[in-house]
């Protein structure tokens, strides 16, 4: 009886030291991202009974796998790597960049707003009374 103990404790081990460790990435979906959002969602997943980090931080890693994380980008470039570690010791890294732009739209003072009163309307004044809809293009 001991001996079928040892040989299935034995066996177990083997098999875990045979699983091969991956990463899979779901979210972000490209491994360079553009974005004018100050946080962005990782949705991933590896082998059951891994542990993750992500630039260091453990992350949770759930009963199947799938572990998630929101992260906080500042502007410009930032890198993330992933490294996944199993059981056994196997270590598999995986990296991505989300580039955070800035959304604030900028105007330059090099041109001038020209109006061409040619396609103004209207083309004159106008009187209006109460209801009255007045169709305006510039």
């Amino acid at each position: 009886m001991l001996f079928l103990v040892i040989f299935v404790s034995a066996f177990q081990i083997e098999v875990q030291a045979q699983k091969k460790n991956y990463i899979s990435i779901v979210v972000p979906e490209e491994m360079n991202i553009e974005t004018p959002l100050s946080k962005y969602r990782l949705a991933a997943n590896t082998l059951a009974g891994s542990e993750v980090t992500i630039n260091g931080k453990k992350i949770k890693v759930y009963n199947s796998g799938a572990f998630v994380d929101l992260m906080k980008l500042k502007f410009g470039e930032n890198k993330f790597t992933l490294k996944s570690k199993y059981k056994n010791g196997k270590t598999i890294k995986k990296s991505f960049s989300i580039f955070r732009k800035d959304k604030k739209l900028k105007t330059s003072t090099k041109s001038k707003l020209v109006i061409d009163d040619e396609m103004m309307l209207p083309s004159q004044n106008t009187w209006l009374d109460s209801g009255d809809i007045l169709n305006v293009r510039v």
